[in-house]
């Protein structure tokens, strides 16, 4: 799977026609990316994290790691095998995130699971852009980190031990506030797309077509298990729009989008993670034809990189 061509979906959905108004002061951040050129100062805004958070600093090691996390999504994404179906499975032995040395606290990736290069966009990249096309790679990398920076900043998502043992923890209202910096920074048809495709999925299979499904784990799965290792991420934890079936975790209750257990109810065992929007296909859309955005782009480093 092309990852890159994911984050370039997803920008495209951001800043569609109407949404990033040329004189709107504090614009989306989404649109601040799409606009970044090779000239701007390298002092500008653009350098900066998406958000301002109170909790930057006791999730810092966690924030830092943005960078690491989405070449890993990358190298992850690329082994997946696309079935006839046109159904991408994330559980094709003996490929996941320990085997593939994809753990942020080390590791090798082991002998019998290939990568498909051709997919990697990222790898190399370091801040220093010398033609479009390393602009254009850039910005999407940053969409990536972007949207990885405020999941961990939601969930609180680091890494903790208890002697060997992992300290498996996720704020109680990570979903609503996912949801909510999502709007911030790309609109409400991103957050939702987002919300609906990126944690297990409540609500059966999805309709419409897709460019990317991803069966057997999620995306936001996979991030944990960066942090955590394979098969140890909290699975009893997902995101629900409000009104769907389960009752919300915490103080919830009265979020569009909020924490559910999945042990409790019904629970869809055949996860299936895509961009097809479930808010779209509920109100009869579809998801909108890709397209490019032309222009040049400048990447930067996090603050404490």
């Amino acid at each position: 799977m092309d990852i890159d061509g994911y984050m370039s979906y997803i920008l495209n959905k951001a800043t569609k026609p109407g949404n990033c108004p040329n004189s709107s002061p504090g614009k989306m951040r989404a649109c601040e990316i799409s606009k970044w050129t090779r000239n701007e100062n390298k002092e500008q805004s653009w350098r900066k994290a998406p958000i301002v958070s109170e909790r930057a600093d006791a999730l810092r090691n966690s924030l830092n790691m943005t960078s690491q996390i989405c070449k890993n999504l990358e190298k992850w994404a690329s082994s997946l095998e696309r079935r006839k179906t046109g159904v991408y499975w994330s559980e094709s032995a003996p490929c996941n995130v320990d085997t593939m040395g994809l753990q942020l606290t080390g590791g090798k990736s082991r002998s019998g699971c290939m990568e498909n290069r051709n997919n990697w966009r990222w790898q190399e990249l370091d801040g220093n852009y010398n033609t479009i096309a390393d602009e254009t790679r850039s910005r999407r990398f940053r969409v990536c980190e972007d949207l990885v920076y405020l999941l961990i900043e939601s969930f609180g998502l680091e890494t903790k031990y208890e002697g060997k043992e992992p300290v498996l923890k996720l704020n109680a209202e990570g979903c609503r506030n996912f949801y909510r910096h999502l709007t911030e920074w790309g609109g409400d048809d991103v957050a939702e797309h987002i919300m609906n495709n990126w944690f297990t999925n409540l609500g059966g299979e999805r309709e419409g077509n897709s460019e990317y499904i991803i069966q057997g784990k999620d995306w936001f799965e996979v991030i944990q298990e960066m942090f955590w290792g394979h098969q140890r991420a909290k699975k009893d934890i997902g995101c629900q729009f409000k009104g769907e079936g389960r009752e919300c975790l915490g103080h919830d209750q009265d979020a569009k989008w909020c924490n559910v257990d999945l042990t409790k109810g019904n629970r869809d065992t055949t996860h299936q993670s895509t961009i097809t929007d479930r808010a779209a296909s509920r109100r009869g859309g579809g998801v909108p034809p890709q397209s490019e955005h032309n222009g040049e782009v400048e990447y930067g480093e996090w603050p404490g990189k």
